[in-house]
């Protein structure tokens, strides 16, 4: 049986809206700024002089849970590895890393369904990671586990 062509799987849908989510991370209604978000694609990312956030988005598994009830459950596991650049003559870096984690919470909180196309969406870690003095990108990271379902007979219906 083929699919029907109605537009993107709901599982995309769901990186996508994270995506759009972490580009709207900027002041006046987060502490952060967030210049750049990129979805990973198994290629290598390309910094350039990006100045101020940034965050990549690292789709790790995505899981068929049930399949029972007439629609297919998943639980995508997600990982976003954010950061900034370090500024030798400010010694920041940790709080602003901080602050990055509590924006990037606060915007996921905001769409807990991610726009119409989770279930849920539950953060399951975080961590900052320590920077050496001749780093020029400091990093955290947040997990999170999101959980969608569609249609048996079509992947882009989300139920």
């Amino acid at each position: 049986m083929a699919y029907p062509n109605d537009g993107d799987p709901v599982g995309l849908r769901c990186i996508a809206q994270v995506k759009t989510d972490l580009e709207a991370i900027s002041p006046p209604n987060y502490r952060s700024a967030m210049r750049e978000v990129l979805v990973w694609d198994g290629h290598a990312v390309t910094l350039g002089t990006l100045s101020g956030a940034f965050a990549v988005v690292y789709p790790e598994s995505d899981d068929v849970l049930d399949t029972t009830t007439g629609m297919i459950r998943h639980s995508m596991q997600l990982s976003i590895v954010a950061g900034v650049r370090v500024m030798p003559s400010a010694g920041t870096w940790k709080d602003d890393l901080r602050w990055l984690l509590s924006d990037i919470t606060q915007a996921f909180e905001a769409d807990k369904q991610l726009g119409g196309n989770a279930a849920y969406l539950t953060q399951t870690s975080q961590e900052v990671y320590d920077a050496g003095a001749s780093e020029a990108v400091a990093v955290c990271q947040a997990r999170y586990r999101i959980e969608y379902r569609h249609a048996w007979d079509n992947p882009s219906i989300a139920t």
